[in-house]
């Protein structure tokens, strides 16, 4: 922020002009024609003083507000970057759990089959261990699915 003080450098710029023009009119001796002609050439060029100078600071100012659009965009960029990185982190973790539960049930699977002409107690811990395993594999699937 370098121009802070535009409002009050502008403002002596144009008090001076008008102080100079009228001093330059009051000691210039010249024909009312010349001094007419004087006076509106010294008002165009400092017109066309006035018009690039708020030309310049208009293109610096769109030139701060361009600056500004690309840096929001960098961030925003980066903000959903993070933000796609964080939600394959979760699913993968989601993947893992599902994985995990399927590995347990077909382990229990696995038991339950295999203890054939077991006792009633081995059945049932089978039994109980196959039922764990399907709750199991049902609650990481609603966890991915949220």
């Amino acid at each position: 922020m370098r121009h802070h003080h535009t409002g009050s450098v502008l403002g002596a710029f144009i008090g001076g002009a008008l102080i100079g023009g009228a001093l330059a009119l009051l000691f210039a001796p010249r024909s009312g024609v010349e001094t007419r002609e004087m006076i509106r050439d010294y008002v165009d060029d400092e017109l066309d003083m006035l018009k690039e100078m708020a030309r310049d600071k208009a293109n610096a100012a769109r030139d701060r507000v361009d600056d500004e659009v690309d840096r929001l965009r960098r961030r925003a960029r980066r903000t959903v970057e993070e933000a796609m990185v964080a939600a394959r982190e979760r699913v993968d973790h989601a993947h893992d759990r599902v994985d995990e539960a399927l590995d347990r049930a077909e382990e229990a699977v696995g038991e339950k089959t295999s203890l054939g002409k077991t006792s009633a107690r081995g059945k049932s811990r089978a039994s109980r261990n196959a039922d764990r395993a399907e709750h199991a594999t049902r609650a990481a699937a609603k966890t991915t699915q949220k």
